[in-house]
């Protein structure tokens, strides 16, 4: 079975007169998408997240990412020596 998990990013919604819709943004990833109302872009915006997702995960790549955008949280433990002896790796919410 497939693991699920679940990232937390932000997204800002705002109208774009001379477009005549919506503009959804998130900053995290440097994504974009649109809608003619604010859930509509709310929604396009979601959807664009999660083919963001897919796509890396489909490629084996969606931790390399993760961790290149600052979404995954490390954890590292250091020897008497101050070497680090263990080094774990995972999202910082635990679907997308």
């Amino acid at each position: 079975m497939k693991q699920k998990r679940t990232i937390s990013v932000s997204a800002m919604i705002s109208y774009d007169e001379a477009a005549g819709c919506y503009l959804a943004h998130c900053p995290t990833l440097n994504l974009y998408s649109a809608g003619k109302t604010e859930e509509a872009a709310e929604r396009a915006i979601m959807g664009a997240i999660k083919l963001w997702a897919n796509h890396y995960e489909q490629h084996g790549m969606l931790r390399t990412m993760l961790e290149k955008h600052g979404l995954l949280e490390r954890r590292v433990q250091l020897g008497v020596n101050g070497e680090a002896t263990h080094v774990t790796s995972r999202p910082t919410l635990a679907a997308v």
